[in-house]
């Protein structure tokens, strides 16, 4: 999420007029992913909407704060009983 294309694909996602969801794992590397895209839209909404405040009248397309959806399975749903049982 840290290379410069992930942060190309995010700062995209900026002027996306339609919800996100975000489909990850329900595990704490998940939720931290999940954590961190929550922020990082939001610090590039930010971002992108002073910059168009600066240069007001420049016709730019208009970035929306898009809605940003989670989505997972509970945790005792996501492990499997098959591959555990020999733990």
């Amino acid at each position: 999420m840290k290379s410069s294309h992930a942060q190309q694909r995010l700062r995209a996602l900026v002027y996306w007029e339609g919800d996100i969801i975000v489909l990850t794992d329900p595990d704490a590397g998940g939720r931290m992913l999940r954590i961190f895209l929550d922020d990082a839209l939001r610090c590039l909404c930010q971002q992108v909407q002073q910059q168009q405040q600066q240069q007001q009248g420049s016709g730019a397309h208009q970035a929306a704060t898009p809605s940003v959806l989670h989505a997972f399975v509970r945790i005792n749903d996501a492990i499997s009983v098959v591959s555990n049982r020999w733990a």
